[in-house]
């Protein structure tokens, strides 16, 4: 009896460890496909980051050298201070227009009720089907869907809280609120809960979706909901509006995109040798980020704030981002009176980077 069962508690430990060898594999190939650089888009990539070389060099040369992004202040400090973290690692495959997605959520229980329960937004799985599509509805189809409908999805590939994989469910129609189960968490007690998942972008002209050689990746990240009143918000993804509620957090970014993409992003990035791009956004919303190949950048200092312009041609992103000495007082408008009105409201801008991406500059489509 003893030896049985002995027998059977290693037969069913190395399944298990089968099991989870095959899984980790599956998740490496999966992976691995947002990790190739795009074949068919190579050559047009690679003119794209000459171009864009051409542009900076030419720029650098008339005006100097770029500023530097400021350190944080001791506001934007405070303010990021025991708040919950996230670190991504994110990697893009543009050639199958989906983003895999590595995230850890350190999350610190600070709602005063014992919590069995987390709740993760998941806006993206909106833009599955016409019907719960924030860009499908009838003053936004054509433009945003101007080839016809495409769907956009999260594929989650596994959830675990402290390391053990749990099963989650979600509570919508729309698959945009995702119920995470956890033992009993109490008030002031931490803990950490990953996710990984692929992304899949659908060509829409959106906050979310792929148009005009540009990845909009506006709520693509999955976040915890807002904590209120005893209960998990679950707000539905409206078309019109600010349409999603989040905490402020803070975001440590680790991205891989084919050589000569250039992305925008709410994180401050830098792009390391490797060619990787890392970066933090401090007490921040949430997580924007658009990636092209064709971005063409210019910067510019407002007060104590960097402001980086990101447009598809080289005179888009001077004349948005403006403060180059040529760039006269027409572009004041586009980045200087905004940030000086809030800082002006808010007694200083308290962020240190400040992205402006957009389209055609007849348009200035920002995100």
């Amino acid at each position: 009896m003893g030896r049985g069962y002995v027998i059977m508690r290693k037969a069913a430990h190395g399944a298990a460890g089968k099991a989870k060898r095959n899984a980790e594999r599956g998740w490496k190939m999966r992976e691995r496909r947002c990790i190739m650089p795009s074949s068919r888009g190579g050559k047009m990539a690679l003119a794209a980051a000459a171009g864009c070389l051409l542009l900076i060099a030419a720029i650098l040369l008339r005006h100097g050298a770029a500023p530097e992004t400021p350190a944080p202040s001791q506001r934007l400090q405070t303010a990021a201070a025991g708040r919950n973290d996230y670190q991504l690692t994110l990697r893009l495959n543009p050639e199958d227009s989906a983003l895999s997605i590595t995230q850890t959520l350190t999350y610190r229980n600070d709602t005063g009720d014992t919590l069995d329960t987390l709740l993760l937004r998941t806006w993206l799985n909106a833009y599955q089907t016409e019907e719960t599509s924030p860009a499908a509805t009838e003053e936004l189809y054509d433009s945003c869907y101007p080839e016809g409908f495409s769907p956009g999805w999260l594929e989650l590939f596994d959830v675990r809280w402290q390391g053990e994989i749990v099963t989650t469910a979600y509570l919508d129609a729309a698959q945009t609120a995702l119920s995470v189960p956890i033992p009993a968490l109490k008030p002031g007690e931490s803990g950490e809960l990953t996710l990984r998942a692929v992304a899949h972008i659908p060509v829409c002209a959106h906050r979310t979706g792929y148009a005009d050689g540009v990845w909009m990746l506006g709520n693509v990240i999955p976040l915890l909901s807002r904590y209120e009143d005893g209960a998990w918000r679950q707000d539905e993804y409206s078309a019109v509006g600010d349409p999603f509620l989040s905490d402020c957090a803070n975001f440590r970014v680790q991205l891989f995109v084919p050589e000569g993409y250039v992305p925008a992003c709410t994180a401050a990035l830098s792009q390391a040798q490797t060619g990787v791009w890392t970066g933090e956004a401090m007490a921040a919303r949430d997580l924007g980020l658009c990636v092209s190949a064709a971005y063409k950048t210019a910067s510019a200092m407002q007060g104590n704030t960097l402001v980086t312009a990101y447009a598809l041609d080289a005179a888009g992103a001077p004349w948005i981002a403006g403060g180059l000495p040529d760039a006269g007082n027409l572009q004041r408008p586009v980045r200087g009176i905004s940030l000086s009105i809030l800082s002006d409201l808010s007694g200083g801008f308290p962020l240190r980077r400040h992205g402006i991406p957009g389209h055609e500059p007849d348009r200035r489509r920002l995100f």
